[in-house]
C-alpha cells in the first residue's frame, strides 16, 4: 500500500513523503505538486501504523484545509475524520476551547468580534482615551473619513503587535518608542482591557490567547505537545510571529515538523508574514524556541507541472531580482507560446483589447471557466468589467469582501450568535428587520433598551413589546414571530442540536434565504457563502465549534463556475487556467506606490517594534510572479499609457517587472502599437516612457 502512493510521485517529492522525523523543510515553486506530497504523507504515515489522530496538518485557508480532506478521503478512506486537518487559527481555537478553564475563559465558549464589533470598541476606547469621539451626524465627510481613516491606522499597528505576540503591556514597556507609537500603546491597553470586559477577543487574540496559555501551563502544554505527534504545515512561507511561537510549542515534545512553502510565493507581509522565513527557518526557530542550531532535512521540488516554460522563464526571471539565498529554479519541459505584452492609450482601450482577445479564445472552443482576467488591485479590474458586460462575455466577479465581512454571512451569524446568547443586542440590531417585520429604528432601538432595562433576553422583550398595544397589527405579528423563532434558537442550541439543524432553521424557516436572494440588490455571494456555511456544518456538526469555525474563515470563493474569472492575484493564488491575462502592469499599480515607499522605509524584520511590517519591492515582485504561475497554456500583460477620466487622468509607465522578466529590453525604443477597439478613433501611435 505504502508503495502505491508513492508511485505517482517524482524522486523529490518521494524524499519529501518518505523522510525520516525531526524538522524537514520543503521548498516547493509553483505547480510542484505541494499538495499532493502533504496528503501522500499522511497517508504515508498512516500505513506506517501511525495512529491518524496524532497526525495534524494546518493550511492557511479553510478552502485548502476542505481540499486537503477530500484528498486524503480519496487516498485513504475512512480515515479522514481522525486526522486533525485545520487552519492555525483553527488550531488555536480548539486549545483553548479544550482546555476553556485553565484560559481564563468563563464557558466553553469563544466570543470572536466581528470587525466591525472590534471598530465600535476601539472607537469607543479612543474616546475614553484620547478624548476624540466619533464625529455627529452633523459633522463633515472629510472630518468622518479622516476619525475611520485614523481608526484603521490604529488598528492596523495593534495587529502587527498582536501577530509578533507582542502584548499591550511589553509595548508600553518598551523605552524606545516613538510619541506616536506611545499614544497607540496606550490605546492598544485600553482596547485590550475593554473587550476583556465584553467577553470579546478579536482573530490577533486567539493565537496570542493559545500561545500564552502553553507557555504558562506547562500540563497543559504537554498535553498538546504529548498529542501532536507529527506535523505537517502548508504555505509556511505566509506563517506569522505568534503562528511560528504556536507551532514550536505544539511540536515540542516529539518535534516532528514537516513544512513546505516558497519564499517566492509570500504575500501577506501585511499580516505580518515574516520576510524569508523558508530561508531563515532556523534562526526564526530560535527565535521563537529559545533552542539552538536545529537539523534541517531539506527537500526542493522544482519541477512545475502547470506552466511552459516561457511562462516560467518570465515569472523567475523577475524573483529574481529579489535578495536570495539559493537561484530561483523551477522548469516544466514543457514548450508553449511566449508571454505576450499589450501596450494600450487608456485603460478603457485596454480592457476592450482584452475583451477582445478573450472573445477570440472562446469563439476557437476555449472554455470560458478556463480564462481569468487578473489585476493588483480591484479597482483596476473596472473597466475590464464593464468591457465584458459590453461584449456579452460570461463572467464571474470575484467578491474583495472576505466571507465573515459580507453582508449575508454577517446577518446569519448574528442569528446563531442570538441562538447563544439571546441578549446581544449588536446581533439582534443587526437581524431585526431582517427580515422586514415593519419594525423601524426607533422601535428596534426601544426594545433594545427594554431588554437591558428588565435584564431579560430578546424573546421576552419582544413578547412585552407585542402585549403593550403600541404596535400596528402587522408589527405585531413580525415582533412576535421573530421572538418565537429566536426562543426556538435559543432552545436548539442548548439541547445542542446539530449546527446543519440551526443552519437550516435560519436559512429556510425564518425565510433568511428567500428574503435575501429576492432582493433587488441581492448580493452576487449569496449562494457560494450558503454553500460554504453547509461545508462548515458538514465538517464541524457540533454546534458551538461550527461558530467558532465560522467566525474564523477569512478568503473563501476559489475559481469561478461560470464564465470567465475576474479578480485579485491575491485571490487567485492556489489556483490556476489555461489562459491568463495580467492588466494594468503598471508603475503605482504593480508595484503598488505603497510598496515603493516601504521599499524606502527599510527596518529591521528582527525587531517587530521597529519594523515597519511592508513587503516593499520584493513582495510585489513575488506577486507578479504568482499571478504569471497560474497560467497552464498562455499569459497575457496588459498596461496602459494613461488612466482616469478629466482631471483625474494621468499617464502611467509600463511595471518595471516588464523589462525584469526580460520581455521588453530597458534600452529599447520601438514604438508599441496601441490596439483601438473596432469602430474607435485612431490615436497616434506614440513611444511609451519606459522605467
Amino acid at each position: 500500500m505504502i508503495f502505491q502512493h508513492l508511485e505517482p510521485l517524482d524522486t523529490a517529492q518521494r524524499r519529501a513523503v518518505g523522510s525520516a522525523g525531526g524538522l524537514v523543510r520543503v521548498r516547493a515553486g509553483a505547480g510542484t505538486g505541494k499538495t499532493r506530497v502533504l496528503t501522500t504523507r499522511i497517508a504515508y504515515l498512516i500505513d506506517s501504523g501511525v495512529d491518524p489522530s496524532t497526525i495534524f496538518a494546518t493550511t492557511f485557508t479553510k478552502d485548502a484545509a476542505l481540499e486537503m480532506k477530500g484528498r486524503v478521503k480519496d487516498l485513504i478512506p475512512g480515515v479522514v475524520g481522525k486526522v486533525n486537518i485545520c487552519t492555525l487559527h483553527s488550531m488555536a481555537a480548539r486549545i483553548l476551547l479544550e482546555f476553556w478553564e485553565q484560559a481564563g475563559l468563563p464557558e466553553r465558549r469563544l466570543n470572536i468580534a466581528e470587525d466591525s464589533e472590534a471598530r465600535e470598541v476601539l472607537s469607543h476606547v479612543v474616546g475614553e482615551v484620547r478624548g476624540r469621539v466619533k464625529p455627529g451626524a452633523e459633522a463633515s465627510e472629510e472630518a468622518n473619513e479622516q476619525f475611520q481613516n485614523d481608526l484603521s491606522d490604529i488598528m492596523k499597528k495593534i495587529s502587527r503587535w498582536k501577530e509578533n505576540g507582542i502584548t499591550a503591556w511589553e509595548v508600553n514597556s518598551n523605552p524606545d518608542l516613538s510619541a506616536e507609537k506611545k499614544a497607540v500603546a496606550e490605546i492598544y491597553q485600553a482596547y485590550q482591557t475593554e473587550m476583556l470586559k465584553r467577553s470579546l477577543m478579536d482573530f490577533g487574540d486567539l493565537t496570542m490567547r493559545a500561545v500564552g496559555l502553553l507557555e504558562t501551563n506547562h500540563e497543559v502544554r504537554w498535553l498538546v505537545s504529548n498529542q501532536v505527534q507529527w506535523m505537517l504545515v502548508d504555505e509556511f512561507q505566509d506563517t506569522n510571529r505568534v503562528q511560528l511561537k504556536l507551532l514550536s510549542l505544539v511540536t515540542s515534545t516529539h518535534q516532528n515538523l514537516l513544512v513546505v512553502g516558497d519564499d517566492d510565493q509570500s504575500l501577506y507581509s501585511f499580516r505580518g508574514a515574516l520576510p524569508f522565513l523558508m530561508d531563515n527557518l532556523n534562526s526564526y526557530l530560535e527565535e521563537v524556541s529559545g533552542t539552538g542550531d536545529i537539523s534541517i532535512y531539506d527537500v526542493s521540488l522544482v519541477t512545475n507541472r502547470r506552466c511552459t516554460d516561457q511562462v516560467l522563464d518570465a515569472a523567475n526571471k523577475i524573483v529574481g531580482y529579489n535578495q536570495r539565498k539559493i537561484p530561483k529554479e523551477l522548469r516544466s519541459g514543457r514548450s508553449g507560446a511566449p508571454v505576450s505584452v499589450l501596450g494600450s492609450a487608456s485603460e478603457t482601450h485596454e480592457a476592450e483589447t482584452v475583451a477582445a482577445r478573450v472573445s477570440e479564445l472562446i469563439a476557437s472552443g476555449v472554455k470560458p471557466e478556463e480564462i481569468a482576467i487578473l489585476a493588483r488591485t480591484g479597482y483596476a479590474l473596472e473597466p475590464v468589467n464593464r468591457a465584458l458586460l459590453r461584449g456579452k462575455i460570461p463572467h464571474t466577479r470575484q467578491s474583495m469582501l472576505p466571507f465573515r465581512e459580507r453582508e449575508e454571512v454577517l446577518d446569519v451569524m448574528a442569528y446563531l450568535k442570538l441562538a447563544l446568547n439571546h441578549s446581544d443586542a449588536h446581533a439582534f440590531q443587526r437581524i431585526a428587520s431582517r427580515p422586514a417585520r415593519g419594525l423601524g429604528a426607533v422601535a428596534i432601538e426601544t426594545i433594545i433598551k427594554m431588554a437591558a432595562a428588565n435584564n431579560v433576553g430578546f424573546p421576552h422583550a419582544l413578547e412585552a413589546l407585542a402585549a403593550t398595544g403600541v404596535l400596528t397589527a402587522n408589527a405585531k405579528k413580525g415582533v412576535l414571530s421573530l421572538a418565537r423563532h429566536l426562543q426556538v434558537l435559543s432552545d436548539a442550541a442548548s439541547n445542542l442540536e446539530d449546527s446543519k439543524e440551526l443552519l437550516a432553521y435560519v436559512l429556510d424557516e425564518i425565510g433568511y434565504r428567500k428574503w435575501a436572494t429576492g432582493r433587488k440588490n441581492a448580493a452576487p455571494t449569496l449562494q457560494l457563502s450558503f454553500q460554504a456555511f453547509r461545508e462548515i456544518a458538514e465538517d464541524t456538526p457540533a454546534f458551538i465549534d461550527f461558530m467558532t469555525e465560522s467566525a474564523l474563515v477569512g478568503d473563501i470563493g476559489g475559481k469561478s463556475e461560470i464564465g470567465v474569472h475576474l479578480g485579485t492575484i491575491h485571490g487567485a493564488k492556489g489556483l490556476e487556467w489555461d489562459h491568463v491575462f495580467l492588466v494594468a502592469f503598471e508603475e503605482g499599480i504593480l508595484p503598488s506606490k505603497r510598496a515603493l515607499k516601504e521599499a524606502a522605509l527599510g527596518g529591521d524584520p528582527s525587531n517587530p517594534l521597529a519594523y515597519h511590517g511592508g513587503g516593499g519591492l520584493q513582495e510585489e515582485r513575488r506577486l507578479a510572479h504568482v499571478a504569471l504561475t497560474r497560467a497552464r497554456h498562455t499569459a497575457t500583460i496588459s498596461f496602459a499609457m494613461a488612466r482616469g477620466k478629466g482631471k483625474t487622468r494621468s499617464e502611467s509607465k509600463p511595471s518595471r517587472f516588464i523589462r525584469e522578466a526580460g520581455l521588453i529590453a530597458p534600452t529599447t525604443h520601438q514604438t508599441l502599437v496601441m490596439k483601438q477597439p473596432a469602430g474607435a478613433k485612431k490615436a497616434k501611435a506614440r513611444k511609451p516612457a519606459l522605467w
